[in-house]
């Protein structure tokens, strides 16, 4: 898990020193919204939802409530 943290740590630097945009593909909802302002949800190559953290957080679509209630259950067991 540290490198992983060392990775959204240097996304987030080269972000604010050079100014550029990202795309960062991940199945680790922690870590994309340590280092993301917005968000797409994908599923079966479809896009269930896009939008901010706090869109994402607040859906009420039953996949996306399960897909980032498993994400971030799955992150804080790896915390700890």
């Amino acid at each position: 898990m540290e490198t992983a943290d060392e990775i959204n740590v240097l996304i987030n630097d080269l972000r604010t020193k050079l100014g550029v945009t990202s795309i960062v593909v991940t199945h680790d909802i922690h870590s994309a919204f340590v280092v993301g302002d917005r968000f797409a949800i994908l599923d079966g190559g479809k896009t269930l939802m896009t939008g901010t953290r706090t869109e994402i957080e607040n859906s009420t679509d039953d996949d996306v409530r399960k897909y980032i209630s498993s994400s971030l259950s799955t992150s804080r067991t790896r915390l700890t």
